[in-house]
């Protein structure tokens, strides 16, 4: 039965929601006839009739709200409704990307995700694996809809400027039709690859980034990265415990390229007038072992918390006094956990937050699990005794929270009954009620970060959004067009501000936009991004870069550890945007490690202007510098020396 107009369905089969055959029918007919429309380009009239079609495959309606976790798929599992449902719900996303509706072909994408999602739960495939395991599926009608939804999402990444999910969507749809099972290979239909004409790209572009525009404010912000000049500046770093409070940035230890430091400094983020050495840690190297991979979490009074993976003791500093003190500390033991989990007693590369008279402390690596732990653990200040909230030492294949790992960042949001504690890393999101005492996994809603470790991850009370900048992720792969060679890994550089709606009346997902900007910081992992409490100004500290990803001149190293300052502005109430000059960055600002050509524009490692504007300026070659000079001696006020 096809359709010109859906309306003819009700008089030849009436709609009958308790009757499963009658819907059954009801939805093949409204796909087919979805289907034919799409065909002939009339994706108003198919995305209205896939609405209805998927009207009568689900009682509730959809998209779905809430969690990751969904009711509404309840009965569901890998069948072929489910995969009916898949291509519905691809079919609108198509319509709505034709339309150019991004916003509206987000929403689907993330309802494919959530059903995917569901559908692994309810096939029980994480009960024996990790979430990085490859699971196999014995149906040819899932690979192809789940590889669609793949190549929609990065088509329509591609078209909102956001490279690193669009790489990532397409080269996960391009590793999963490759390791099909073999009887599948033939009948799935299509197998994309990600070419190097998408794996050459960096994220952000450096080709692209001096002439993005604003397309979709739903989708996108306006920003700017200011490199800020220190007096007496710090000697790079990696590894370094990091945290900012009341106009003060603080750096305790890490490593240099020669050595383990145990010193501990202090800017002031308003003079920026040279760090300040304070007094080192207190507890003595054969306890901590190096000073590195630690986190300084503060707490509102101004006292920051240094957590080892001790059981006796923590180290506190207040920030008024500059002074240490050692909190002495015990474990509360139960049934998981009948004596202290972190055995040998250290622990780095975790998160942790402060909530009230609360410490908090989720992941990272110990010497009995280097993949990462699960284990959530929380500490009563007042009464110093610890205790297990979830998770083990050793993790143990799950969903009912986050998988093991490190380098994960977290954040307390407004409301501290609500959702006070999130983890986010890889790909996944998730919360922490403090009432409850639970996990809840959480739908990514929007122009979403791809997934990366050891990004660099803030929360802006101010603004009431967490903001994610850079990281690295293993597993996509970079072309390289100058030598001919591709690499396993990607560095990012890319920024992305989740709106958390902690006013919101309803319990929403947070949305995510891409913020973009004109020139940024070089691609790096395992910075710190910092908001001061003071100002409410958001600061990018340190952070590495590999030397072969991003070429240096010290060709032995196969890393480089930044101590550089920058300052992210935004446009957006409270975002101090004011005074920057857009059209001057287009020109001007650097594009990670590369310049820019004040002449021409083209992006590279020019040399910079060697006149009296101290090289604000960078040309591409000698022509450039000629064709270019009035303008930027007129503009800049530069003169020859």
């Amino acid at each position: 039965m096809l359709l010109r107009n859906p309306d003819e369905l009700d008089d030849r089969c009436p709609p009958n929601p308790a009757d499963k055959p009658t819907c059954i029918m009801r939805s093949a007919v409204l796909q087919r006839t979805a289907e034919l429309k799409l065909e002939a380009e009339e994706y108003s009239a198919a995305r209205a009739t896939y609405i209805l079609a998927v009207s009568e495959m689900v009682a509730n309606p959809l998209p779905s709200s809430g969690s990751l976790r969904s009711d509404v798929y309840a009965g569901f599992s890998h069948s072929s409704s489910a995969f009916n449902l898949m291509g519905c719900i691809n079919g609108i996303i198509e319509c709505s990307r034709q339309l150019e509706d991004y916003d509206g072909a987000l929403l689907w994408l993330e309802e494919a995700d959530v059903l995917d999602k569901n559908l692994e739960l309810a096939a029980n495939l994480r009960s024996s694996s990790f979430e990085w395991s490859q699971t196999e599926i014995s149906s040819a009608d899932y690979y192809f809809e789940r590889l669609t939804t793949l190549c929609l999402a990065a088509e329509i990444f591609l078209s909102l400027g956001n490279t690193g999910n669009a790489v990532h969507r397409r080269y996960l749809a391009s590793e999963m039709s490759y390791y099909l099972p073999t009887k599948l290979q033939q009948t799935v239909g299509f197998t994309p690859r990600a070419g190097s004409n998408l794996l050459v790209l960096r994220h952000p572009d450096p080709r692209t980034a001096p002439t993005v525009k604003i397309e979709e404010p739903g989708l996108q912000v306006c920003g700017s990265w200011q490199k800020l000049s220190i007096d007496k500046p710090l000697g790079s770093r990696s590894g370094s415990a990091v945290f900012a409070f009341n106009g003060k940035l603080y750096v305790l230890g890490g490593e240099t390229a020669k050595e383990p430091r145990r010193d501990f400094w202090m800017l002031d983020l308003a003079n920026l007038d040279g760090w300040k050495e304070l007094p080192k840690f207190p507890i003595p190297e054969k306890f901590t072992h190096n000073l590195f991979g630690y986190k300084m979490v503060p707490d509102s009074a101004g006292r920051a918390f240094v957590f080892m993976g001790l059981e006796i003791c923590t180290a506190m500093f207040d920030t008024k006094r500059h002074k240490w003190s050692i909190l002495q500390t015990t474990f509360v033991p139960d049934a998981q956990a009948p004596e202290w989990p972190y055995n040998p007693q250290h622990l780095i590369e975790y998160t942790a937050q402060c909530v009230g008279d609360r410490l908090y402390v989720f992941g990272g690596i110990h010497k009995g699990s280097i993949i990462g732990t699960d284990l959530f653990m929380e500490l009563n200040i007042p009464t110093g005794k610890w205790r297990r909230l979830s998770g083990t030492a050793v993790p143990r294949p799950g969903a009912v929270g986050p998988g093991p790992r490190d380098h994960c960042h977290s954040w307390v949001g407004k409301d501290k009954d609500g959702r006070p504690f999130y983890s986010h890393a890889y790909g996944d999101l998730w919360s922490w009620d403090i009432k409850a005492e639970q996990w809840t996994q959480e739908r990514l809603r929007g122009n979403v970060p791809s997934p990366r470790a050891e990004a660099s991850c803030t929360y802006s009370p101010a603004l009431d959004k967490v903001i994610v900048f850079g990281g690295y992720s293993p597993s996509v792969p970079t072309w390289f067009d100058d030598i001919e060679d591709m690499v396993g890994y990607t560095y990012y550089a890319d920024t992305f501000i989740g709106d958390l709606n902690s006013d919101s009346a309803t319990r929403a997902p947070i949305a995510w936009k891409q913020v973009l900007t004109r020139g940024f910081p070089t691609y790096r992992a395992e910075a710190t991004l910092v908001t001061d409490t003071k100002t409410g100004k958001i600061f990018l500290f340190g952070g590495y870069k590999n030397t072969y990803y991003v070429r240096s001149k010290n060709t032995a190293a196969s890393s480089r550890a930044f101590a550089d300052l920058w300052q992210l502005r935004l446009d957006i109430p409270g975002g101090y945007f004011a005074g920057v000059d857009l059209d001057e960055e287009a020109r001007t600002a650097s594009a990670g490690p590369w310049q820019r050509c004040f002449a021409c524009g083209e992006t590279g490692p020019w040399k910079r202007c060697g006149g009296a504007c101290g090289g604000r300026v960078f040309f591409c070659d000698s022509d450039c510098l000629k064709e270019g000079w009035k303008e930027h001696k007129e503009m800049h006020g530069c003169r020859k020396t």
